[in-house]
Order: structure tokens, then sequence, then C-alpha cells
């Protein structure tokens, strides 16, 4: 084994304080392992691997996530409905009723 000084074995830690990584912030390291407190655009405050902020795994906390299946709910939702009053609307009055109560069956189960 070579007597090579402890730096050049040993890659330097890159600082990312204040970095902004997808919605994280880098607010600083944590202790002498390469890990970053980090706090996410919705407040969310958690602590990160540096390998995962650099190499772009982590992009939030999963307020994201959250945020889009909310708006693909939203809109698959209003899609139905405009879609069922447009049915009940050229359908006569017994038709529509009937109409309306298969679509009912149909989601409940």
């Amino acid at each position: 084994m070579t007597d090579l000084p402890k730096t050049s074995r040993h890659r330097a830690l890159i600082d990312l304080t204040g970095l902004r990584v997808g919605k994280w912030t880098v607010i600083k390291r944590i202790g002498t392992t390469p890990n970053w407190e980090c706090v996410c655009e919705c407040g969310e405050i958690r602590v990160i691997a540096g390998r995962n902020l650099r190499s772009g795994v982590t992009k939030s906390c999963g307020c994201s996530r959250k945020d889009a299946a909310l708006a693909a709910r939203a809109a698959h939702g209003a899609e139905w409905m405009e879609k069922r009053k447009n049915n009940a609307a050229t359908a006569g009055p017994k038709q529509a009723e009937s109409l309306y109560a298969r679509q009912m069956r149909a989601k409940l189960f």
C-alpha cells in the first residue's frame, strides 16, 4: 500500500449550500457525512444524500406528485360530469333517468 496523502485518497466534498435542485434548496451540510439538510418549496425539511441531489434522483419531497394526482383527478371528474350532462340532455326524460342510474351503478362497483 502506498502512503498517499489523505486528501488524494478521498474525493473533496462539493459544497452544495444554497444550490437549488428541482424544488429543493440546500440549507446546510449535516455533520461530516455527505448528507444535506434541504427545504422544499412546500416547506418540508429533509436530510438528503448529496449524490441524490447531484444526480437528480430526488427533485421534491413528493408534493409535486400529490399536486399532479389531484389535478388529474379533478380533470377526470370534470370530464366525466360533462359527459354525463351531455348524455342526459340528448336523451329523453325516461332514458336520461336510466342512463344516470346505469352510470351510478357503474361508479359504485
